[in-house]
């Protein structure tokens, strides 16, 4: 289980390192209203 291999870059496929981790729910609502804010700035939604 998980993320086996991952790759960057457009031509020259580098290997990565990723690391994933579980925000807090104050994190996750936070991140939602700044995304908002900007979405509605640049007029996306």
């Amino acid at each position: 289980m998980g993320i086996r291999d991952a790759y960057i870059g457009k031509d020259k496929k580098l290997p990565a390192r990723v690391i994933l981790y579980r925000l807090t729910e104050v994190q996750v609502q936070k991140r939602r209203k700044d995304q908002a804010y900007k979405e509605k700035k640049k007029g996306v939604k």
